[in-house]
This record gives structure tokens, C-alpha cells and sequence, in this order.
């Protein structure tokens, strides 16, 4: 069982995050770029705003818990935002990256319509789970349902979030082969890896249901939040590198 102590840590830890993101954001947001990048860029903000803005939710409530709060409307409410901004992030990011590789503002709808009719399944999900309370065997606030999902449910759910962003990142990717200038294939480079890395990670952890069979896991705990806290710093390295990385790239200018 994981211990209040503990509790208070991970909401501490997921309030710096949250933190983080959002300075990524705002990073991201205060770029100069074209009309036409403009837009894309700001969807990229939005990723990163909309994970900040998790993170902040998660490490004030975790931190609410571990003093002994307990209130199952506010946290099902909690939860439902949640999952709207995990869609709003999801979207933003598989936009951006998919416009970074076609340059076409076509997939902006697309992406939206599947996003939005997954975070509106997701709230009939929870709705039609029925939550009854707290697992009160639980040191973090987890909910008792009416029903039960099949497990496939969460793989499914899983792969619908994380399998379009990795296509497009692949996507991406694969501009490095295609471009010449040294700074764009570093950028290609640290952020196409950084994002494969972390939703491969995020993928292969789900459809192995680690959460669920190492549950208050520490291991996991720590090897999630390094993965998190990792690429938003190489994000900031590949848009606004240090001078001695751009030397050695032997470029100052840094488009979209």
C-alpha cells in the first residue's frame, strides 16, 4: 500500500512537473514564426498547457489526500476534466507533428473530431461505471464502480490515445533522412526520439498492464516521472539549444 508520506511526495513532484509544463508552454507560445506556423506552434502550447494543467490537478489533489480528504463528487468531477484535457493534449501534439510533416492545416478537424468523440466515450464510460466511493485499502483515492469494465477496455482506450500521436511521430521522424541542414535534423532528431520514446514507453507499459500488476510500484513511479520531467527538458535543448550545441551546429536560426 502506498503510504501517505508517499502520496504527498508524488503530489509534490507532480506539482513541479505541472510547473514545468507549463514554462514549456509558454516557451513554445512566445515563438516567432509565419501566420501559417503560428497556428501549429500554438497547438503544440496546447499540449504542453493541457499536461500542466493535469499535473497541477493531480499534485493539489494528491496532496488534499494525503491530509485526508475524501469527496467523491469533486474527484469523479476531477477525473472528467482530466480526461477532456488528456484528449485537448493529445490532439494538440498529433496535429503538430502531423502539419510539421505534410505542412497542411487538413488533419486540424480530423484529429479534432476523433479526439473529441474519445473524450465524450470516455465520459460515458465513467458515467456508465457508476462510481460508488473509495477503495478505502487505498492510501491514493481510488474509486469502487457500480460495474466493471472488461479489461481490454483500458487497452483499447490506451492504444486510441497513443497510436495516432506515434504514427505521426514516426512520420516526423522520418524527415531527418530527408533534410540536410544539421539543425533541422537535430531538432527532427531530439524531439521525434523524445516523443517516441515516451509513448512507446507509455504503450508498451500499458498493453503490459504494469500499473495493475505493480501497483504502488516505486520503480515505476520513478522510471515515469524521470520520462516526464526528461522531454520537456529536451524539447526546450532542441528549440532553444545552449550556444555551444549551436556552434557546433554551425546555425543561429531555428523556423518551425
Amino acid at each position: 500500500m502506498v503510504s501517505e508520506a508517499q502520496v504527498a511526495v508524488q503530489g509534490g513532484l507532480a506539482l513541479m512537473t505541472g510547473a514545468l509544463y507549463g514554462y514549456v508552454a509558454r516557451n513554445i507560445r512566445n515563438r516567432r514564426l509565419s501566420p501559417e506556423a503560428r497556428a501549429a506552434n500554438l497547438t503544440f502550447a496546447v499540449w504542453w498547457l493541457a499536461l500542466g494543467a493535469v499535473d497541477l490537478a493531480a499534485g493539489a489533489l494528491n496532496l488534499a489526500t494525503a491530509f485526508g480528504f475524501r469527496d467523491v463528487a469533486i474527484f469523479v468531477t476531477y477525473v472528467n476534466v482530466v480526461l477532456l484535457l488528456i484528449c485537448l493534449a493529445f490532439w494538440g501534439l498529433t496535429y503538430y507533428l502531423t502539419y510539421l510533416y505534410t505542412g497542411s492545416r487538413r488533419a486540424l478537424w480530423v484529429l479534432g473530431a476523433f479526439y473529441g468523440g474519445l473524450g465524450l466515450a470516455l465520459l460515458y464510460l465513467i458515467a456508465w461505471l457508476q462510481p460508488t466511493g473509495f477503495d478505502e485499502t487505498q492510501a491514493t483515492l481510488t474509486l469502487t464502480y457500480t460495474h466493471q469494465a472488461p479489461p481490454f477496455v483500458g487497452t483499447l482506450i490506451g492504444a486510441a490515445l497513443v497510436i495516432p500521436v506515434v504514427l505521426a511521430a514516426l512520420a516526423y521522424g522520418s524527415l531527418f533522412f530527408r533534410v540536410r541542414d544539421r539543425a533541422h535534423r537535430f531538432r527532427i532528431g531530439v524531439v521525434a526520439g523524445s516523443f517516441l520514446g515516451w509513448f512507446g514507453w507509455s504503450l508498451l507499459s500499458t498493453l503490459l498492464g504494469l500499473s495493475t500488476r505493480y501497483p504502488g510500484s516505486t520503480a515505476l513511479l520513478v522510471v515515469n516521472q524521470l520520462i516526464g520531467l526528461g522531454v520537456p527538458v529536451a524539447v526546450i535543448v532542441a528549440y532553444r539549444p545552449p550556444r555551444w550545441i549551436r556552434r557546433r551546429l554551425d546555425s543561429a536560426t531555428y523556423a518551425l
